[in-house]
């Protein structure tokens, strides 16, 4: 970056958030976009889950998703949610949009709030080990409509593979080499050149990747592994078309590895941030950037290319735990497909506009459609705080 750059950008006012979501008592610990975007997850250290309406900045359900904090959240054919709770339970909740209507509103910062919210009906209830905040990974198995996620097991440093709806555990990744890693801290699995891949970053700083080789369940071979880190790893994201993976610990350094062989075994580049504690890392679906929130209430967004701050955004006055982008890759999606599945078929309805016409390319121009248009097609970024509270961001 130039001087006369650096000093442009010194001179634009902070950012501010868009919107901020109040509804949560406890502390945030997990987020998640769905539909389109239109939606958004959140859940907390109480175990109580929100489905916000990002059209209108209202819940459109709340439950008790267990009896511990969520640390996790994943959509399984876009009307399966998948959350990870602290009480050792994996759950998978059948929510489309036409059982929205049997949830509660009641939010839990809301005087009138009993804490009585009806749950969504529950497919699965998987019973993982949760020694750690290790989220959950999950990834879906090409060609089938199963799914396989990953969980730290109950040994130090191995994490097991079970396969969705099945529930069957179906491999064990060992610790990526001999000597001591500590705690299994952050996962992804993904399938790369049809093969099973597994990176996972440890207690020691260690971050490995490993390969299912081809016939077999357990046999797993070490691709490449580096430490970047001289404290535990916080999160991890990936870019599987570039080949590379990022780390973020409870130190100051972000960093940038391969999901091939490299020499050495070394990163591919390293950020000293000088801000300790940045967790739940999360590459935006174009690839372009990722976000990190810290520690000191402050979400950073980094090029993916250079590892470059790009972007402080700062509102919260406490520690942020959990950030979300928007999918980019919804706005690909036919614009009357959405209308369809969002509405029904059939003729004119009381939302005042006929399906026929939307699907003939004709305008749509109810306030609500305008709004559902307007949030699908903003690149948000979604911070969850200590402090209950989730900021809005509209980034670039």
């Amino acid at each position: 970056m130039s001087a006369s750059q650096q000093v442009q950008r010194s001179e634009l006012p902070p950012a501010q958030p868009a919107y901020i979501l109040r509804g949560h008592k406890a502390q945030i610990h997990a987020l998640h976009f769905l539909r389109r975007n239109s939606r958004l997850l959140s859940g907390d250290a109480e175990g109580i889950i929100i489905l916000w309406d990002l059209a209108i900045k209202r819940p459109k359900g709340v439950w008790r998703g267990h009896n511990g904090g969520i640390i996790g959240f994943g959509v399984w054919n876009d009307d399966r949610i998948v959350s990870h709770g602290r009480d050792g339970k994996l759950n998978v909740w059948q929510l489309g949009t036409e059982d929205e209507h049997m949830l509660s509103k009641d939010l839990p910062i809301e005087e009138s709030t009993k804490g009585n919210w009806k749950q969504p009906w529950i497919l699965h209830s998987l019973p993982v080990h949760t020694l750690n905040f290790c989220a959950f990974a999950m990834c879906q198995v090409p060609n089938t409509k199963a799914i396989l996620v990953a969980t730290p097991a109950a040994t130090e440093g191995v994490t097991i593979v079970h396969e969705l709806p099945t529930e069957k555990p179906m491999h064990i990744v060992p610790p990526a080499q001999t000597q001591k890693t500590g705690m299994v801290m952050a996962l992804r699995i993904l399938f790369l050149n049809e093969a099973l891949h597994v990176i996972v970053g440890y207690e020691s700083g260690l971050t490995s990747v490993q390969k299912l080789k081809p016939n077999t369940e357990n046999m797993w071979e070490l691709v490449s592994f580096c430490t970047p880190h001289t404290q535990p790893i916080l999160s991890l994201d990936f870019i599987s078309d570039a080949g590379l993976y990022f780390t973020s610990g409870a130190d100051a350094i972000v960093a940038m590895a391969s999901l091939s062989p490299t020499k050495n075994n070394i990163p591919l580049r390293t950020n000293a941030t000088k801000h300790s504690g940045q967790q739940g890392l999360t590459v935006r679906s174009d690839g372009r950037i990722f976000a990190t929130a810290g520690w000191d209430g402050r979400m950073r967004v980094y090029s993916t290319k250079s590892l470059e701050e790009l972007a402080i955004l700062k509102w919260h006055k406490e520690g942020c735990y959990a950030v979300a982008f928007a999918d980019m890759t919804a706005d690909n999606e036919p614009q009357d497909l959405w209308l369809l599945a969002q509405h029904g078929t059939g003729k004119d309805d009381e939302k005042g506009w006929n399906i026929g016409d939307a699907l003939r390319g004709k305008q749509v121009n109810t306030v609500r459609q305008q709004r559902e248009s307007k949030t699908r097609d903003t690149r948000w970024l979604a911070a969850g705080s200590k402090d209950g509270k989730v900021s809005l961001w509209n980034v670039f």
